[in-house]
């Protein structure tokens, strides 16, 4: 269940946009989370899977909540905000989505000589010419 929620959480950055995945919740419901407290307390106490738990529970009842950090709450606020106005929902998705992938290549760009390299020669320089 951990490694389920985390590789959705943190590879598909579904934490930062406060996303869920039905799929995953259905994983975690047939397993048996809701009937585990031991396991409960033990993903509350990591915030990515915290994240997946807090969303979590505004669509399903099986999920118990508990001690909740104040970024999960404000994420569970924008999901909410996203099911009840759809259009604007996903105008500020498609935003923070554009902005994290251009912050990431940003990144790419200054810490990776060899993309920077690339970046320099084959595609501005290929646009000048």
């Amino acid at each position: 269940i951990k490694i389920a929620i985390l590789a959705l959480q943190i590879n598909d950055k579904y934490h930062y946009s406060g996303l869920i995945n039905f799929k995953t919740i259905y994983d975690c419901l047939t397993l048996g989370l809701n009937t585990n407290p031991v396991l409960q307390r033990e993903l509350y106490n990591e915030k990515h899977s915290q994240s997946f738990l807090h969303l979590s529970s505004v669509l399903f009842d099986e999920i118990t909540l508990h001690k909740v950090s104040l970024y999960s709450k404000c994420l569970q606020r924008y999901f909410i905000f996203c099911l009840q106005y759809p259009k604007v929902g996903h105008s500020v998705h498609s935003f923070l989505r554009a902005k994290l992938n251009t912050h990431a290549r940003l990144q790419l760009l200054l810490s990776n000589k060899s993309y920077r390299t690339h970046i320099l020669r084959n595609k501005l320089l290929k646009m000048k010419t």
